[in-house]
C-alpha cells in the first residue's frame, strides 16, 4: 500500500521535517496488522529511532472498534472512506489511495509525534505519550492534506 518512494515524497512534504525527523534511523513497512481480538492496529511502535507501518488487509476491508471511529471520523470523512456501524464496530472499506493517505497523513505522523516527543523528554520513561502524538496528529492533517492532495492526488476520488 505504501512504499519507499510515497514515504520519501511525503516527509518532503512536511514543514520542518529534517528537524522533527531528526534520529529518526529507520522506517520499517511491517507485516504484523491485527489484535488478538482480530480488530485492525494501525500503530506498532516497538523501539525509539524508528516508525513501523502495518501492512493493510489485501481487501482493504478494516474491523475497527466504534471509539477509534468515531475518534477519527473527521479524517475518514475527509478522506471519503466508506463504512458499515456493526453493534460494538465499524467496518471500513478504504480503497488503496485512501489506505496510502490515512498511513500516511494520519498514522506516520501520529508515529512522528511520538519519536519527536521522545526526542524532546530528558528521561526515557516520561513522554507525553498517546494523547501527544493524537494532537500533533491531528493537527498536522489539515494542514498537510493540500499538499498532500497536490503531491499524491484526492484519496476521495482517486482509484
Amino acid at each position: 500500500m505504501v512504499s519507499k518512494r510515497d514515504i520519501q515524497a511525503f516527509i518532503d512534504l512536511i514543514p520542518d521535517s529534517h528537524r522533527l525527523c531528526q534520529r529518526l534511523e529507520r522506517i520499517v513497512l511491517a507485516c504484523r496488522n491485527s489484535l488478538d481480538d482480530g480488530a485492525y492496529e494501525f500503530y506498532h511502535r516497538e523501539e525509539t529511532g524508528a516508525i513501523f507501518l502495518n501492512a493493510w488487509p489485501e481487501d482493504l476491508w478494516i474491523e475497527l472498534k466504534t471509539a477509534y471511529f468515531d475518534a477519527h471520523a473527521q479524517i475518514f470523512c475527509r478522506l471519503g472512506v466508506a463504512f458499515d456501524r456493526a453493534e460494538k464496530t465499524v467496518f471500513c472499506r478504504f480503497t488503496e489511495a485512501q489506505a496510502r493517505a490515512f498511513t500516511l497523513l494520519h498514522v506516520f505522523v501520529h508515529e512522528l509525534g511520538h519519536h519527536h516527543d521522545r526526542l524532546h523528554q530528558k528521561h526515557r520513561d516520561s513522554t507525553r505519550g498517546e494523547d501527544y502524538a493524537e494532537r500533533f496528529a491531528t493537527s498536522h492533517f489539515e494542514l498537510l492534506f493540500p499538499a498532500y492532495v497536490r503531491a499524491f492526488g484526492d484519496p476521495k476520488y482517486d482509484d
